[in-house]
């Protein structure tokens, strides 16, 4: 009973304080719009951190009434730092740190405020008052940021709503500061007040200044996104810099928040596109020390870029902005618009672009701005802190020859575009993709210090592994969606090769990117054909990509320049694979063929071919096959000196022994004998087009790849049922499969029906297959010498000779001897009929009337 009180007082409490919550977040913000003191905006901070952790004790009523404060809080807060943002009271200009939040130093722009204080405490004052409110702006960045992990679904939309107002806010805040300090530089140096532009508007400072787009809260932004959101129980108190370290829940956000970024943000606007590469590039390559031992930032980086397909192909593409001020494209820049002048839209009417003369119609210049944009040290990156300079400048003082070199080099490359140019510049945009992409598939790895530092371990892999399902997806869209947009292609070269030596489905899936970099860019790649080769193994046709994987290989053996010994060793191979495939694979290898031999005439050898005379095939029960299955050269396997006995045991052979004037399958019943046919009647119905004269020009691989054991399913089951058989009708045969009839000794050779002690079926020629062949000839050949003996002998006493005595002349003898030669043919070709048996498909070959 005590329990049980003191649980429903508990419950009472938390939902008195819950109904309450949404009357104290209207009272707060009543202070706020009553007076100008800006003291509320921590308690409206302090109630939504309250509101935002998790409370396992809420009600579904309580937890609604409590998200619904929340979002009245977080609205709030918005508000009011999008009117601070507007007077510009917020130090944008100063240094950002890793994660996207203000430092307390580093601005690049003077504080007008601050320096026009009269005295020391007023000054003092300010920026005790400037610092409290970049406090408070980052306090709600961080809340903002872990909203987008909220469990209420619309929360996490608002959340993410609101933090792309910001943006627009703060990168108009951040322009209009620079601006200001620059037109007091030029005041103070000009002695002179600002002068004003011909339509009486802004001064020249200000249209000279470029747009800028603010690094907060968009860093912060983009990493909750790829590195998850700060944790809402653990949110700090505003501070930033090193030693300050964003918690985050490395679960990352949920799908629906960054499906929605992607569709509203990245695919709509060039700014957000851009600006969300560049900072992935950033925390991928050197990331924040809350980033650093995150082992799913490489995954969640992946589930956000492999959605984005809106990438800009031509200057015009370049067309859609958020920050309004970018919209504008720099004078003289390539990607203006062909009109002389053009007003901006909104807010910015008085600013216009207007044509210097340059000709619109010149093709852009092609450049690699990865090392401009995105270089490898932090002190040549825009923003770059203030501590970093300074090492950067020591490092320059003190080079020697090196620093010599360097700068030479730096003088020489051309100068860096700012961020408005860059966004308008077609280059840089596809550099930015390219730097996110390189640094996603090409990670780093942990040094010792960084690791200890991370909590990882040395010499791990910065973001973590990629599972395998990743790298899958990664491949399947690699040629049609990445690489195409690439500045440097070729830089994958490693990834892909990595890929490709994996095996399996992993190197299935990367042969056609590695095909796109030898066709297109230039790449010297020459094992391709060896590599391939190599991967036809034994299931290549029971992946999930076979359709895929024989779609490539048709491109790849497309070429009529190839070698003939070339194709046929892959024609060869997939025979001999086709004997253990699934009938659907072997549905798709068939039609494969029949193109592949229509493209190169000279294989045809390999569908009829004669040896001495002898139709019998070179398989297993005859002579020893002269292909090499175990050669991973596929000019040295001797296929096409071979033939496609594999393929004949499908149903091929009865249909050739027809054309060449015997019985066809199916005349009668006496002619349907076993081994002449696949144990599914339309496998076999296919495997006979080789068997026919190649009339047809190819067939569409595309009608055989999609079948699988459903479709099979559905063919026979809507086939017309045969009549029963009726009294005295001959009776049916049933088809059986052939290869129990390939070796010497099979089961059913020579009408033996011994299981047990009969040779076992040897699909892939082995040793111990080849030494029961040889013993088994060699045995035969005694046999024939000892009749023949015999025969000799009895032919002595006949004639009455005793002993060594010779009563025969020389031509007696020859002729003797022919006798005897004939004989043995054709004991040996009763010897094959009789291991083979008569009827043995792969015994023979394919022949045309």
């Amino acid at each position: 009973m005590v329990k049980s009180s003191t649980t429903s007082k508990k419950v009472e409490s938390s939902s008195s304080s819950a109904s309450s919550a949404l009357e104290q977040v209207q009272s707060l913000q009543q202070a706020l719009l009553s007076s100008s003191d800006l003291n509320p905006l921590s308690d409206i901070l302090s109630l939504s951190k309250k509101l935002a952790k998790a409370n396992t004790e809420r009600t579904p009523k309580q937890s609604k009434d409590a998200a619904i404060a929340l979002h009245r809080a977080a609205l709030v807060l918005v508000r009011s730092m999008k009117a601070l943002c507007g007077k510009d009271r917020i130090p944008f200009d100063k240094d950002i740190d890793k994660d996207g939040y203000i430092l307390s130093y580093g601005a690049k722009a003077s504080n007008k405020q601050v320096e026009t204080a009269a005295s020391g405490k007023a000054r003092e004052a300010l920026n005790k008052v400037q610092n409290w409110i970049r406090m408070r702006w980052n306090e709600t960045l961080e809340l903002l940021c872990g909203l987008l992990g909220h469990e209420v679904e619309g929360l996490r939309f608002e959340a993410l709503q609101m933090l792309v107002e910001l943006q627009t806010s703060a990168s108009s805040s951040l322009t209009r500061i620079v601006a200001a300090a620059s037109a007091a530089k030029a005041s103070a140096r000009n002695g002179s007040g600002n002068k004003k532009d011909n339509a009486g508007g802004a001064p020249e400072s200000m249209l000279s200044t470029p747009a800028l787009w603010s690094a907060s809260p968009w860093r912060a932004l983009t990493l909750a996104l790829i590195a998850g959101p700060p944790s809402l129980n653990k949110i700090e108190n505003g501070e930033a810099g090193t030693r300050h370290k964003v918690l985050r829940v490395e679960s990352g956000v949920p799908e629906d928040v960054r499906t929605k970024f992607i569709q509203s943000g990245l695919e709509e606007y060039d700014d957000v596109r851009f600006a969300t590469l560049r900072e992935i590039s950033h925390a991928l390559h050197k990331p924040s020390p809350s980033v650093a031992g995150n082992t799913q930032l490489r995954a969640h980086t992946l589930a956000l870029l492999i959605q984005l397909t809106a990438i800009p192909t031509t200057a015009d593409d370049l067309n859609n902005f958020l920050v309004e001020e970018l919209s504008i494209p720099p004078l003289g820049s390539a990607g203006r618009k062909k009109k002389r002048s053009k007003k901006a839209s909104n807010g910015t009417k008085n600013l216009s672009v207007v044509d210097d003369g340059d000709s619109d119609e010149a093709p852009e210049e092609e450049e690699d701005d990865i090392e401009g944009w995105f270089s490898d040290s932090d002190d040549e990156r825009t923003g770059a802190t203030a501590g970093e300079q300074r090492k950067a400048a020591d490092k320059k003082a003190v080079g020697g020859l090196g620093a010599a070199a360097r700068s030479a080099s730096f003088s020489n490359k051309r100068k860096r575009r700012s961020l408005l140019e860059a966004l308008h510049n077609l280059s840089a945009q596809r550099s930015a993709f390219s730097s996110a992409w390189t640094n996603l598939l090409l990670p780093r790895r942990h040094t010792a210090k960084s690791a200890t530092a991370a909590g990882v371990p040395a010499n791990s892999l910065i973001g973590g592994d990629l599972s395998l399902a990743a790298t899958h997806e990664v491949l399947v869209q690699l040629h049609a969606q990445i690489l195409p947009h690439l500045t440097k292609p070729t830089l994958l070269h490693d990834f892909l090769v990595s890929c490709l030596d994996s095996r399996g489905a992993t190197a299935l899936l990367a042969l056609n990117g590695i095909f796109t970099l030898v066709t297109k860019h230039n790449l010297d790649y020459p094992q391709f054909y060896n590599r391939l080769y190599s991967m036809l193994d034994a299931s290549v046709l029971h992946m999930k990509y076979r359709a895929r994987f024989l779609r490539l290989l048709e491109t790849f053996l497309s070429s009529t320049h190839l070698s003939s010994t070339l194709v046929a060793s892959f024609a060869k191979r997939l025979s001999r694979l086709s004997l253990r495939a699934p009938p659907a694979a072997i549905a798709s290898v068939v039609p494969f063929i029949y193109n592949l031999f229509k493209r190169h005439p000279r294989c045809l050898s390999m569908v009829h071919k004669e040896w001495d005379g002898d139709r019998l095939n070179i398989g297993p029960a005859g002579v020893s096959d002269p292909f090499n299955p175990d050669e991973k050269d596929p000019l040295k396997t001797n296929a096409l000196d071979s033939s496609l006995w594999e393929l004949a045991s499908f149903g091929a052979a009865a249909v050739a022994k027809g054309n060449s004037g015997g019985p066809s399958m199916g005349a009668d019943g006496a002619s349907v004998v076993p081994g002449e046919a696949h144990y599914l009647g339309s496998v076999t119905s296919l495997a006979r087009i080789l068997a026919e004269p190649f009339t047809r020009e190819r067939y569409s691989l595309d009608d055989f790849l999609d079948i699988t054991y459903a479709t099979l399913f559905e063919t026979e089951t809507k086939k017309t049922l045969k009549r029963p058989a009726r009294q005295g009708d001959a009776p049916r045969k049933k088809y059986l499969p052939a290869l129990v009839y390939s070796l010497p000794g099979g089961f059913g050779a020579g009408g033996s029906t011994d299981v047990i002690n009969c040779n076992k079926v040897d699909i892939f020629p082995s040793e111990s297959g080849r030494a029961r062949a040889k013993e088994s000839l060699a045995k035969a050949q005694r046999e024939e010498e000892e009749e023949i003996k015999r025969d000799f002998e009895e032919r002595k006493r006949k004639l009455g000779i005793q002993g060594d005595e010779q009563d025969e002349d020389e031509e007696e003898r020859e002729a003797r001897e022919a006798i005897e030669e004939l004989k043995r043919e054709e004991r040996a070709k009763k010897r094959k009929v009789d291991q083979t048996g008569t009827h043995d498909v792969c015994a023979i070959l394919f022949s045309f009337a």
